[in-house]
């Protein structure tokens, strides 16, 4: 009876480890994506400019991006939970604000943020863009 006992519970507790391993395994590879994030101060007439990103109502970015042409890319790489997410840009001495929200349910995403501005266009305005270069990635 003793031996009985003993090989229930090791098959119970053998079962329990597996399935634990197998579950974590899948939540943890598909759950999660990447998401790389490329931001360039794209006008000629305020460098160096602050930004700040808010994500989910995290501060994640706050920095200042000089002017250098179009080549001239900060890269940010972020491991980003599957599903709908909050994303607030700011900049003080740019004048400019972006808010929208956006969902997540591929591996990776790649996106560019850009502040643009050009004193000589009949806009005249100063404003992010923010631009998908990958699938992946729907904006409401």
């Amino acid at each position: 009876m003793k031996i009985m006992i003993m090989i229930l519970l090791f098959t119970i507790m053998y079962s329990v480890n597996c399935n634990s391993k197998i579950s974590k395994g899948f939540t943890n590879k598909h759950k999660y994506g990447k998401l790389k994030l490329y931001i360039i101060n794209d006008n000629l007439y305020i460098s160096p400019i602050d930004i700040s990103v808010e994500l989910d109502d995290k501060l994640i970015i706050n920095n200042e991006y000089f002017y250098h042409g179009n080549h001239n890319y900060k890269i940010y790489d972020f491991k980003l939970l599957k599903g709908e997410h909050s994303l607030i840009v700011k900049s003080n001495k740019g004048k400019a604000m972006l808010g929208l929200r956006f969902e997540t349910y591929a591996d990776e995403h790649e996106a560019l943020l850009s502040y643009e501005y050009d004193k000589d266009s009949i806009h005249n305005n100063k404003h992010f863009s923010f631009t998908i270069l990958s699938t992946g990635l729907d904006l409401d």
